[in-house]
């Protein structure tokens, strides 16, 4: 088992399944992970950032966003830890990939850039490019090519935490999870969908493959 979690794979599984069974306790009534910070289209920065549940609304934006760091930090350090990296050297590395992500993101969401039509009223907008808040991961692939083709040192410094298969196979084993769990919430859509699979097998089967 511990060189299971030696690895990219096991960690992702193990730091994704440990966030998500977190995330569970919102079934007792007890939500443990909704400080989250989450960004929404802006034009004045303080209201740039808010935490992601109703219950956290009290909750500075500010403050919100410092407790995700700090999270992540802890978290994806222990898997540091686990992968034998240079501890400080990958915090701050990832401190500085943090910051400059979330950045992107916050820039993406920018109002003349990211909101829609129906959303131009609300922030008194004559006009924006309409792109959504999505326009955050094209400042951020930007942002990576300039540092990656342009600033070499800076991004030789940051090697430590540049781990793109590690971040991505935990959010996929996340969203995979949270996915199950809304399967199962629609009992009666998954019931549907698993007769017309199998009444689709039947008839390719017992039906299709026959008559060819």
């Amino acid at each position: 088992m511990k060189r299971w979690l030696e690895t990219e794979d096991g960690l992702a599984l193990a730091i994704g399944l440990g966030i998500f069974a977190l995330s569970l306790s919102a079934v007792a009534g007890i939500d443990l992970l909704g400080w989250g910070v989450t960004a929404s289209v802006w034009l004045d920065p303080a209201k740039a950032v808010a935490p992601v549940s109703k219950v956290y609304a009290g909750v500075p934006g500010w403050l919100s966003l410092l407790l995700t760091y700090f999270f992540t930090l802890v978290v994806l350090g222990a898997g540091a830890r686990m992968l034998r990296l240079d501890l400080t050297r990958f915090a701050l590395s990832f401190s500085a990939i943090f910051w400059l992500s979330y950045l992107c993101w916050l820039a993406g969401n920018y109002g003349y850039i990211a909101a829609t039509p129906d959303k131009r009223k609300d922030l008194g907008l004559a006009w924006s490019l309409g792109v959504t808040g999505e326009a955050g991961f094209l400042v951020a692939l930007v942002a990576g090519l300039v540092v990656g083709n342009l600033l070499p040192a800076v991004a030789g410094a940051l090697k430590e935490a540049v781990r793109p298969e590690l971040y991505i196979k935990t959010a996929i084993v996340i969203l995979g999870a949270s996915l199950g769990v809304q399967a199962a919430g629609a009992t009666g859509l998954a019931t549907a969908i698993m007769f017309r699979g199998f009444a689709a097998i039947v008839e390719a089967y017992l039906i299709y493959w026959a008559l060819v």
